[in-house]
């Protein structure tokens, strides 16, 4: 009797095996194609965030800044990636003057507490009633803060300090700023760079913020009312910053397949100081 049962035969089994290698690899490609792709695209948004971070941040930080005399100029010290400031940390008005107390009123503009360790006040100083040349704004620390303290009927919170100023040329009931000295720089740390800051009121380390960036990550510019550069603090009308980012992870470049480094992105913007007229 004729044996019916059929089968593959060795060569059409291995016909079969290379088909299904070919089409595994096919779709082994696909995936980490895919995969890649997404990896990047995960590091860009990361990176996009990053420089949308720290540009916010710094426009934040940076638009309270203005220009005056020596007393009233907001650019402490000014560098091409490094920049020292008064950073405006809160406002009130001057309500009672002795030579070793500010009393300041609390209104809604008054923003937060003075810290003793960090912050300063600017007193608005009137020199001359027929001249506004001779004003001028005098930066003087605090000491202590009282803030069970009062004006006549209103609340108030009274600052230690000690004003040499003449007291009779003392504006009362006119504004005073509450600062902290602040530093924005690069700093490196765990190998990568990073933009950085500090209180200098505060003697503190450069602390990382926002990052990681390039080599050469934050750059500062600065310009006149005729749009020159200036190195001169009370000349500065505008400054352009400059923030250059990194990915924090390599990854392969679109359409090749042995290219590895990192992404790149930047933020550009400028801005004028407070009280200055556009460039």
């Amino acid at each position: 009797m004729r044996n019916s049962r059929s089968g593959f035969t060795l060569i059409e089994l291995l016909i079969t095996l290379v088909i299904v290698s070919f089409v595994a690899m096919g779709i082994q490609r696909i995936f980490v194609t895919q995969q890649r792709l997404t990896v990047a695209q995960v590091e860009q948004a990361n990176l996009q965030a990053n420089m949308r971070l720290g540009g916010t941040a710094l426009l934040g930080e940076l638009l309270q800044m203005g220009p005056g005399s020596p007393g009233g100029n907001d650019l402490v010290a000014m560098g091409a990636s490094s920049l020292t400031y008064r950073s405006i940390r809160g406002e009130a008005i001057a309500c009672q003057v002795s030579a070793t107390q500010v009393r300041i009123l609390q209104t809604p503009s008054y923003l937060s507490r003075p810290i003793t360790t960090s912050d300063s006040i600017l007193l608005f100083v009137e020199n001359s009633p027929s001249m506004t040349s001779d004003d001028s704004w005098i930066a003087i620390p605090i000491t202590a803060v009282n803030n069970a303290s009062t004006c006549g009927a209103s609340v108030a919170t009274a600052l230690t300090t000690t004003v040499a100023t003449p007291l009779a040329n003392i504006v009362l009931n006119a504004p005073v700023h509450i600062f902290e000295v602040m530093q924005i720089a690069q700093v490196t740390s765990g190998g990568e760079n990073w933009l950085g800051a500090r209180s200098v009121s505060a003697g503190q380390a450069l602390q990382p913020v926002v990052g990681p960036l390039a080599t050469t990550g934050l750059s500062f510019a600065y310009f006149d009312s005729l749009g020159n550069t200036t190195a001169t603090a009370a000349n500065v009308r505008s400054i352009r910053v400059t923030l250059r980012g990194v990915s924090e992870d390599a990854v392969r470049q679109a359409g090749t397949s042995s290219t590895v480094q990192n992404l790149r992105d930047s933020v550009v913007f400028q801005l004028s100081v407070r009280n200055s007229p556009l460039p």
